[in-house]
């Protein structure tokens, strides 16, 4: 049933139905799994700036799952997603600008793009963003503040780690 209005309401060009049903061709809920289809949907999710549409595009992209993989276009979404507070993609995107793919590597860039990630609880921006402090040479001063600072990002995702039972 919910997939049967998420198609009324995507063809009245609504953008979070449109969003919402691409998951289901992405994942195969309640309709047979179709990449292309999925990314047809979040592509026209997206040119609306749907965030959560313009992030799963560049997973699209990124991965390869319905278009050919370039990394430039799931960049230039993330960025997009980012723009607008998206946590997955301030996190991708820090991870491009991490590894230099689809844009120049900047690991001042990647560590900005966690910090605005880890500001919103994204464990994994937590974690990124305390590695890239741990590993960064001491101020010009030779104190070790941002090795202390990624200390202690690291021991708070932990934390928050083990509070999630898996």
């Amino acid at each position: 049933e919910a997939v049967r209005l998420y198609r009324l309401a995507a063809e009245q060009k609504h953008a979070h139905a449109q969003y919402n049903l691409g998951v289901c061709c992405e994942r195969g809920k309640g309709v047979a799994q179709e990449l292309a289809e999925a990314v047809r949907l979040f592509r026209l999710a997206a040119e609306q700036k749907h965030a959560h549409a313009q992030f799963s595009l560049g997973v699209c992209y990124e991965t390869g799952a319905g278009v050919p993989q370039d990394k430039a276009e799931a960049a230039r979404l993330y960025r997009l997603a980012a723009e607008q507070k998206h946590a997955g993609a301030q996190f991708s995107l820090g991870v491009c600008y991490e590894m230099g793919a689809g844009v120049p590597q900047d690991q001042a860039e990647a560590a900005r793009l966690y910090r605005h990630a880890a500001s919103q609880g994204h464990v994994l921006a937590i974690v990124c963003l305390g590695i890239l402090l741990v590993i960064t040479e001491p101020d010009s001063d030779g104190e070790p503040k941002q090795q202390r600072e990624g200390a202690l990002l690291l021991a708070r995702a932990a934390q928050q780690l083990s509070l999630i039972h898996i």
